[in-house]
């Protein structure tokens, strides 16, 4: 199995369920699907209703601010464990 970049998670918010609940459970399912494949993928969805459209580009700016805060987390945490082991083989 090939080495694949680090996937930030999908972090499903409170705020969802408000969104969401204007929706029918079909279009539920659809915009559920739009989202993993936009997570994922990077794919957006192209065969939306205007008012699907509205919900995923709600729900876009949610995930797009989580993937951001994500990274900066990530490497602030490589930046932390490159100091860590660079202060180890200095003392060496």
């Amino acid at each position: 199995m090939a080495n694949k970049p680090k996937q930030p998670p999908l972090l499903v918010r409170e705020q969802f369920e408000t969104i969401l609940s204007i929706l029918t459970d079909s279009e539920r399912g659809k915009i559920f699907m739009a989202i993993m494949a936009y997570q994922w993928r990077s794919e957006l969805p192209s065969d939306f209703t205007e008012k699907l459209s509205v919900v995923f580009h709600l729900l876009q700016a949610f995930i797009d601010e989580d993937n951001k805060k994500y990274e900066e987390k990530r490497e602030d945490n490589r930046k932390k464990i490159q100091e860590y082991w660079d202060g180890r083989n200095s003392n060496k």
